[in-house]
């Protein structure tokens, strides 16, 4: 029998995310207008500097698909698991 590879798969997609910031000004509009420019600010380390990120858990994320696939090295990985797992995980049986 041979041995099966170990591979690597980068699923690329998003977990909804509950930001934070604190802003001191004369209203409610203008804290919301300066916490609106912060969020959509392109300038780099805007958002890492002015928001405290709380993520949801990973029962979340929103997987938009595969984005590699990569052979690694058994001395290279962590968990790894195997079809038997995994569709015990998913509650399924094997075909």
């Amino acid at each position: 029998m041979q041995a099966k590879t170990i591979y690597e798969v980068l699923l690329e997609g998003t977990i909804p995310v509950i930001s934070k910031i604190r802003i001191q000004a004369d209203t409610e509009w203008e804290a919301a207008a300066l916490g609106q420019r912060i969020a959509e600010s392109q300038k780099s380390g805007v958002k890492t500097t002015a928001l405290e990120i709380d993520a949801y858990s990973a029962d979340f994320l929103a997987v938009e698909g595969v984005g590699e696939i990569s052979p690694i090295e058994p001395n290279e990985a962590g968990k790894v698991w195997n079809r038997e797992e995994i569709e015990e995980l998913l509650g399924e049986t094997p075909a």
